[in-house]
Parts: structure tokens; sequence; C-alpha cells
């Protein structure tokens, strides 16, 4: 698990996955009009509805440098594609802390890992005994229930 779990790359697949958890997160965030989440500016609406932006990972707070999230909120205030928004009190943003990032990409590798050894032991392209193929379900159960929770630490 520990050498599959290496070949994900963040920009692909782990920063797909943390899409669909942050996504299944907010399904219940009913008061806003749209949730967009790691959305370029240029796809957020400059509309009177009131919209939750998402920024992505690499726009991530700290409190060591908190100018990528600060720099990235002034963007999408100011820029809806090429032309100026007019609506930037319209939106409210969510940015990733950074020291819960690194946790959540770390989880998020391991469900992916726990995974590709499940499918390759149904496709038979990884022999393992019944037991081994049990553990493999049960570590991927385990570390599936694990991200929302991580998610929510992600997001202060």
């Amino acid at each position: 698990m520990e050498e599959r779990k290496q070949r994900f790359e963040d920009k692909n697949e782990v920063r797909g996955r943390m899409a669909e958890i942050v996504k299944k997160l907010a399904v219940g965030a009913t008061c806003f009009n749209g949730i967009h989440i790691f959305t370029p500016h240029s796809d957020v609406p400059d509309d009177s509805a009131l919209r939750l932006v998402v920024l992505p990972p690499e726009q991530f707070h700290s409190k060591e440098e908190p100018r990528l999230a600060n720099d990235a909120v002034l963007d999408y205030m100011r820029n809806n594609g090429t032309k100026p928004r007019y609506r930037g009190n319209r939106l409210l943003f969510l940015a990733p802390d950074h020291g819960a990032l690194t946790r959540l990409r770390d989880c998020i590798r391991v469900a992916l890992a726990w995974n590709s050894i499940v499918e390759d032991v149904a496709a038979m392209r990884l022999v393992l005994d019944n037991l081994q193929a049990e553990q493999a379900k049960k570590e991927l159960k385990g570390a599936e229930d694990v991200l929302p929770r991580v998610a929510l630490r992600m997001l202060p």
C-alpha cells in the first residue's frame, strides 16, 4: 500500500478526489444559490445570487503566509474572467488550511492506494488469499470513512 500511495499525483487524482469530498460536504449548504469548488474566477457568475467559493488547494491559507489566499480572494472579487466583477460582495470564500491540507492529501492517497488494491484483486491482476482480500476491503472502508472528517478540518 505504501508503494502504491506514492503513485498518485497532487494535481490529478488527489485534487480530483479532494473536490469530490468537498462537493459531498457542501450538499447540505442550501443557503447559497451556487457553490463553486476549485472553480476559476471566470466561471463564477457575476450576479446578485449569494455564492460560496471554495478556493483550490494551491491557494491555501496559513498564519505564516496568508498572502496566497488573500490574493486569490482579491482576484475573484475584482475579476470575472477578463471583465471586471461588479457584485463581488455576493461571494463568500473558504480557503483550505495549510496544515490540515497536508493530512487530507495523505489520507486521500491512502484511500486511493487501498482502492487500487481492491480493484486489482477483483480484476485478478493481484492474487491475495481470502483473508488478505477482506483485510484490503476493510482498510479501504476505514480510509474512505476518515476522508470527510479530515476534509472538515481543512476548511476552517
